[in-house]
């Protein structure tokens, strides 16, 4: 389970670090919040990356 979420960290890392984005660039807002395109897109690596790994190993991520 470290191992993915080291493999989480760096495609977020990398992801951050490029030039692939626009860092002003706003997914959602409302009254109280703003959520940054950026944002939804860190989540979405790591989702993706959760939900495959949990295709292939479901023991892995219950714990088991």
């Amino acid at each position: 389970m470290l191992e993915l979420l080291e493999q989480l960290f760096r495609q977020v890392r990398g992801y951050a670090q490029s030039e692939r984005y626009d860092r002003k660039q706003v997914y959602a807002k409302s009254s109280k919040h703003v959520t940054m395109q950026f944002d939804r897109d860190a989540e979405d690596i790591i989702i993706n990356g959760l939900t495959c790994r949990a295709r292939e190993s479901p023991r892995l991520l219950s714990g088991e």
